[in-house]
This record gives structure tokens, sequence and C-alpha cells, in this order.
């Protein structure tokens, strides 16, 4: 990797420890809690969030200070789309936009990554971030399932696992978030909407399997799978599909006992979705209801992405640069990730984001560290079911992504081996001598 020396570096261990501590605070609670706040007036204000901005604080004043700066080519596409989407938005806000959540999936967030990858710089650090997500992953798998059993409200912390403005709506409140599916609703965990909770899941699931230990890989897919089924979200079921094709299918099998378990996880899945299917009704209804026409139309996806193009397509300045502020516009693309990037940054954007995913993917699935491989994984699988629904315009989500290419990076430059993750495994030797690769190349140390 090449690395841009900003200045010369100097000590500040404790500042790096404190930077630490917020990122990994802020990657808990946008994982386990990260609707965790309240909303004034209509802007949520999330804890998740708050902790995002004070660890990016942090960072700057590191850098500042005149540390060493990691500069990758990674690094520097997030970096130029930070820079370019700034001047964007604050175009839009002179325009009159008062809306941030466009800013915060393509400034903050890119700025997250670039933290992380100078922060995160020993064994010890990624060890951590693995452990973090994890835990993370079963507190918000075993809280579904509680969720699903007991009832949405029984379950229910106001303030903490729901946004305490939305609860205050009445008993119902989760159905006016777009949860409602015939007679049935939606499972969401503590992230308000089945879908959302969806794709944060392929996110982060494909870690976890990576590092867990063996035994414990096929019962956490199982959970996996059952979880994704009941969000009732075919953007995840999309994801499902996708990563058992990459991970499980597509793929050689080294030896005779791998290609066994993957027979085997195979098998479990089928049953575990027969036995679903058959004794839930929403999964059932929600099946048979996805006729070929509704599929290819993505839910009126489509045709809404379709408008937006063709009403753009003859100005020059919207297709480059967007449409959104600074030319009128016919339809919309909220959803499907790369659509609302071409709506707000236009195709400067898109290719930017496009460009950062490919080389992440490329990258990371090239490593020999597990963490880096599973953010691949988790990387590649996102990709493609947000081009149904991905969530990037709420904050959760997109620091979400960010964070975990920002652990991605981080586990490929540290030059370690993998420890396996607690609780579900020990931890091996080298995670535990916290030493660095190359160092010195954070920019808080």
């Amino acid at each position: 990797m090449n690395r841009a020396q900003v200045r010369p570096a100097s000590g500040s261990s404790l500042l790096k420890r404190i930077v630490s501590g917020l990122v990994f605070a802020a990657l808990t609670i946008n994982i386990v809690v990260p609707k965790a706040g309240l909303k004034i007036g209509d802007v949520p204000v999330t804890v998740g969030t708050v902790l995002c901005v004070l660890a990016l604080a942090g960072g700057m004043l590191g850098f500042l200070a005149g540390r060493l700066m990691l500069m990758t080519s990674i690094t520097g596409l997030a970096l130029l789309l930070a820079s370019y989407m700034s001047v964007r938005s604050t175009i839009g806000w002179l325009l009159g936009d008062d809306s941030i959540e466009y800013a915060w999936g393509l400034v903050i967030g890119p700025l997250l990554f670039i933290l992380i990858t100078n922060v995160l710089t020993t064994n010890r650090d990624v060890e951590i971030a693995a452990r973090i997500v994890v835990v993370g992953f079963v507190i918000v798998s075993a809280y579904a399932m509680l969720q699903f059993i007991l009832g949405v409200n029984t379950v229910a912390i106001p303030g903490v696992t729901v946004n305490l403005t939305d609860f205050q709506a009445g008993q119902e409140w989760y159905l006016e978030k777009h949860n409602r599916v015939g007679s049935g609703a939606k499972l969401f965990s503590t992230y308000q909407n089945g879908n959302l909770l969806g794709v944060n899941l392929l996110l982060l699931f494909p870690i976890v399997y990576e590092v867990v230990k063996k035994r414990w890989k096929i019962p956490l897919l199982l959970v996996f799978v059952a979880v994704c089924l009941l969000t009732l979200s075919r953007s995840a079921w999309l994801g499902v599909v996708v990563y058992l094709g990459i991970r499980f299918v597509f793929t050689k099998s080294a030896t005779a006992s791998i290609a066994a378990a993957r027979i085997f996880a195979g098998l479990g899945l089928l049953v575990a979705g027969v036995l679903l299917f058959g004794a839930i009704p929403q999964l059932t209804e929600r099946l048979f209801r996805s006729d070929l026409d509704s599929l290819t139309r993505l839910s009126g996806r489509t045709p809404r992405l379709s408008q937006l193009i063709e009403s753009t397509i003859g100005n020059p300045i919207a297709v480059l640069f967007g449409p959104h502020t600074i030319s009128t516009f016919e339809g919309s693309a909220y959803e499907i990730t790369f659509g609302a990037v071409y709506l707000v940054g236009g195709v400067v954007a898109v290719f930017l984001l496009l460009v950062i995913q490919i080389k992440s993917i490329a990258t990371l699935l090239r490593s020999a560290d597990r963490v880096a491989v599973g953010v691949g994984y988790g990387v590649a699988v996102y990709a493609v079911a947000s081009l149904v629904e991905g969530g990037f315009w709420l904050p959760p989500t997109a620091s979400l992504f960010w964070m975990l290419l920002g652990v991605g990076f981080a586990a490929v430059a540290r030059g370690g081996r993998v420890p396996t993750a607690h609780p579900f495994g020990t931890l091996d030797s080298s995670s535990r001598k916290g030493q660095v690769r190359n160092p010195p190349r954070s920019a808080l140390t």
C-alpha cells in the first residue's frame, strides 16, 4: 500500500484510544440499536450518529495535529467522493434543500471509512471490531425472535430499541414504517423496518460466518436465513440467494469434508425453509403474491427510476451532477441505491461509488484475512440487493456500510492472521501481540 505522509508523526496515544473507543461504540450502537434516540422536528437524532460525529471530530484533531494519514487508492477515491458530494450538497443547500440524509451517506460515510482505516492499526483493534459484529448479530437476531414470539410492543424499549418519537405515535407505530404485508407484518428487530433489517444483515452475517468457529457456522447460518425470510423483504431474500450462491455453490470445495458440510448445510436450509413456509402463512402469502410483473417492476421502483432517467437525459448538467435541486425531473429512486446516488450526485457520484465497491470487493476477497473476506462478501451481496432496496439514505445503514468497509481494509493492512471471534471461539496468538505491519501508519498514533 502507498502511504502519503501529511506531516511528521508525533505521539498521541491518548487521542488514539479515545477515538478508537468512540469508533467501537458507534459500531456497536449502529449494529445493535441503530434507532436509539428521538426526533427533533422530522430529523432523527440517534446515539449512533452522535457517536460517529464525535469520532470524526476526534479524528480531525489528530489529522490537524500533524499525524500520519494512510492514503491508498480506495481512501483516495473515498476522499474524492466526500469532497465532490460536499460541494454538491452545499450547492443544494444554497438552493433551498434542507435534507441531510444524502450528505450523510456520501460525505460523512466516506470520512468514517478513512478514519477507521487510520485508527484500527493492530490485530487487537480488528479483533474487537470482529467481536462487536458477531455479538451484535446474535443480539439483533435474538431480539427479532423475541419480537416475533412475544409481540412488537411487548419487547420494545422506547428510545432504545425504537425511536422514542416514533413509539409515541401509538400501538401500531411500526405499521406506519411500511411493515404491513397482507394480513401480517415484517420482522424488523431494532431496525424499525423489515427491508432495513434485511439489508443490514446482508452486510453483517458474511463477516460472522467467516470468523466464528466451525461448530457455530451452520447454526448461525440457519438463524441468518430464518430471520431474513421473516423480514418478508424480497430484497433480503435476493441477497440471501446471492450470498449462498457466491459463498457456497459457485466455489470449489477444497476437501471432501467441506463438500459434505455444504451439502449438509443445503439440506438444513431446505428443511428450515419448508418448515417456515408451512408454519407461517405470511411467508407463503408473500411468496405467491410475488408475480413476475411485480418482480420485474421491483414493486413500482423500476418505472419510477425509468421516469427519472428519461426526464433528465436531455440535460447534460443534470446527468453529470444529478437533477436534485438544480433541474426539474419526474419519478424517483429513493430505495435503489445507485438510482438515488444519480438523483443527488449524477453519473459522477455513481461512477465513484461503483469504482469504490468494485475495487473493494476485488481487494477484500483476495485477502488471506477472514475478516477482510467476510467484509468483501458482505459488500458484494449488499451491492446486488441494493439494486432493489439499499436503505443507503438512512444514516445507520450508510454508517454501517462505510464502517465495515473500513474494518475490512484495516484487516488487510494489519498483516496478522485473523482471530476467531469471541464468544464462539478462542483467540489465536497473533491477535494478542497487538503488532502493526509497517508502523507507523495511524493518523492518531
